[in-house]
């Protein structure tokens, strides 16, 4: 481990209108980040140099013996981290987040390689695995958009915060690191018309879920998770409604009604 230099210095400062001398001390910890400590005034009413120079000794001392302390922590690598995430975050978030989470995570793995501690990443180092990212440096399946980009960063940083929850870290490298999100685009609403082309082209299976989206507003988890017996076929409605594998979005029950069109298509589907 190479030693944390403490540099003394003198600086200025005006009160009441006089101006006064004062020692200060200057280092960077272990994670990169500078700090700073004033130890008094200095002059005839303070501390000489001498005095000032063994304080900043012992402020060297101390500021080294606490970083072999805490260098001497088992910091786990980043893959092993990420495993645990995985685990005590999967009763907390969506399946779907939770793939992101782990995307987000092979690239982590392939930029700053394989076996590296979660300890390892500095701000500066997150800064330029966000730029890999955005120039489609990464194993990418195509080039990220910005919104893509700052996903991923978000993603990293939500990780690091549950390692600094766990007192495994100090800093998050990744705070405030991923910019703001792009303005929303104009949306195009399908209309009945259009719908119906598509349905005459789409497979039965596809129908059904285009279908369910249109008519009664389902996302594509809902869809995919709906059973039978939560459609109630006398008052034509369907139940949104966790099941053992699965649970909404929003985590809430909903009711939803059928239309005529989505009741027939659901009624041929069933028979």
């Amino acid at each position: 481990m190479t030693r944390t230099k403490v540099k003394l210095t003198k600086y200025e400062a005006t009160k009441g209108g006089k101006t006064y001398a004062y020692w200060l001390l200057r280092w960077y910890d272990g994670h990169g980040i500078r700090r700073s400590k004033s130890i008094g005034r200095a002059g005839d009413d303070g501390l000489s140099r001498r005095q000032a120079e063994l304080e900043r000794a012992r402020q060297e001392e101390k500021v080294n013996a606490n970083r072999a302390v805490r260098d001497a922590v088992e910091i786990p690598t980043f893959n092993q981290f990420l495993e645990r995430y995985c685990v005590i975050r999967k009763p907390e978030v969506r399946p779907g987040t939770l793939d992101m989470h782990r995307r987000t995570g092979k690239y982590l793995k392939e930029f700053f390689g394989k076996g590296f501690r979660l300890d390892a990443i500095t701000k500066a180092r997150a800064r330029d695995f966000r730029a890999a990212l955005a120039d489609d440096q990464l194993s990418t399946r195509f080039e990220l958009a910005a919104c893509t980009v700052n996903q991923h960063i978000r993603n990293a940083r939500k990780i690091f915060a549950v390692a600094i929850e766990e007192e495994l870290l100090m800093v998050n490298p990744f705070d405030r690191l991923a910019g703001a999100n792009p303005p929303p685009k104009a949306w195009h609403e399908v209309t009945d018309s259009e719908l119906g082309k598509l349905l005459l082209v789409a497979r039965s299976d596809w129908q059904l879920l285009l279908s369910l989206a249109f008519w009664a507003g389902l996302r594509r988890g809902e869809a995919f998770n709906l059973r039978w017996s939560e459609v109630d076929w006398q008052r034509h409605r369907l139940t949104i409604i966790a099941n053992e594998e699965w649970q909404p979005k929003d985590k809430d029950c909903r009711t939803v009604p059928v239309v005529l069109e989505l009741y027939r298509m659901l009624l041929e589907v069933f028979e």
